[in-house]
């Protein structure tokens, strides 16, 4: 991980993303590369190593797709992401792309027994807590939901309240979830290429603390004995 101060994702950040979707192939990646390394690569492993003594190693994802098992055979995502690993007190995620800047804070995986625990703390009165945060989230301009292939959505994981939960239940919108994560999206901000990148994304981890602190709370850190798998 580079170690030069952040300063802004570079010039070239939007239009490199723009292009890659009219030509995810490996020979336009290529003659691009530099652009790559230079506008997205650099600067948010930049980030990661400047917030590193507050908030824990970060790790930037991989541009190439795992494309073994899928139909799509494009060989290179269209954003750059990256994720710092805080074990009980969640994930928290950057993401950068043609349509702008998303920080996000919270679970987006969730074990069999951390999910356990996740309803049980829901459907108790730890619950009312957690729906105050959310509620307070969502006003103050963030998404709270899950993530899925379309990305993330208030709408739960489950179109029914897992048992023994009745449907009834008041939080039953927060029992359909099977993990849990906050996050604020910027629009293709013209600040991304300044300092105050940085700014505006350590604002929206410190805004979503209250669930990280609440997972940490009721849920804890996954059991490193089971894999993770789809729920």
């Amino acid at each position: 991980m580079g170690t030069e101060r952040f300063e802004g994702f570079g010039p070239r950040l939007y239009e490199f993303f723009e292009d890659l979707e009219d030509h995810n192939d490996r020979e336009w990646f290529a003659e691009h590369r530099p652009t790559y390394l230079d506008d997205v690569k650099a600067p948010i492993e930049a980030l990661l190593a400047e917030v590193e003594a507050e908030r824990g190693r970060g790790k930037a994802f991989r541009i190439n797709r795992d494309i073994r098992f899928s139909k799509d055979k494009a060989p290179y995502k269209t954003q750059q992401g990256a994720t710092i690993d805080r074990a009980g007190r969640g994930m928290l995620y950057l993401h950068v792309s043609a349509d702008g800047l998303m920080a996000g804070s919270g679970a987006p995986h969730l074990d069999a027994t951390q999910l356990a625990r996740y309803r049980e703390a829901v459907a108790g009165d730890a619950g009312e807590e957690l729906a105050a945060i959310v509620a307070a989230l969502r006003k103050g301009g963030f998404t709270v939901g899950t993530l899925g292939g379309d990305g993330l959505t208030e709408e739960g994981d489950l179109k029914r309240v897992p048992k023994p939960y009745d449907a009834s239940h008041p939080r039953a919108d927060l029992l359909r979830f099977k993990k849990l994560v906050a996050a604020r999206w910027w629009d293709r901000p013209s600040w991304i290429t300044s300092r105050r990148a940085l700014t505006e994304v350590a604002k929206a981890w410190d805004r979503a603390e209250p669930l990280a602190g609440w997972l940490d709370d009721h849920v804890g850190p996954p059991d490193p004995s089971l894999r993770r798998e789809r729920r």
